[in-house]
């Protein structure tokens, strides 16, 4: 039986230095890392063939933005992923949607994790996708004018990289 809880405490994660060097530890979710520890966020900006941003509701049961409308997929890698392979897996475990190739565009540093931005593109209709119920609450694709509006954290991603991001995507095969 699959784990539904929206915020997975207990996994584990790789610690690592402000120089994204491993420590060789782990860190457990839900307990605080010393000072000077980071560990690893993926999100992807998921477009369309049409330009389109596909933006999410999440659930109503995570602790950071319940039920608000964010702009990008993902979450924290997994002890032993890379950022590569942690958003591949997120992307397809909180949408079912079917990503070939990613590119990170940015990578930005917070208080004790640094978050690699990357951009995909899947060529899939809203109703093939399997979204996940404890993370997701529902999708939709918008243009970025609107999903900038609806945003629940619109300091995350400024017009600038959101429009970097589209043209990177628009030319993915």
């Amino acid at each position: 039986m699959s784990d539904q809880r929206a915020d997975k405490l207990g996994e584990l994660w790789d610690v690592y230095t402000r120089q994204r060097q491993l420590t060789g530890r782990t860190h457990r979710r839900g307990e605080p890392l010393a000072q000077g520890e980071y560990h690893m966020v993926a999100n992807a900006l998921v477009f369309n063939q049409d330009g389109e941003l596909l933006v999410q509701q999440r659930s109503f049961k995570k602790m950071a933005l319940p039920g608000g409308w964010v702009l990008a997929t993902g979450g924290s890698v997994l002890q032993g992923e890379t950022s590569l392979e942690g958003i591949q897996r997120e992307v397809v475990e909180e949408l079912g949607a079917q990503a070939t190739h990613f590119e990170r565009i940015r990578t930005s540093w917070e208080k004790d994790w640094f978050d690699d931005l990357y951009v995909t593109r899947i060529n899939q209709p809203l109703d093939s996708l399997q979204i996940q119920t404890s993370e997701v609450e529902q999708v939709t694709w918008l243009s970025i004018p609107a999903a900038q509006r609806i945003s629940s954290d619109p300091d995350y991603l400024d017009d600038d990289i959101l429009i970097k991001a589209q043209r990177i995507a628009l030319n993915m095969i």
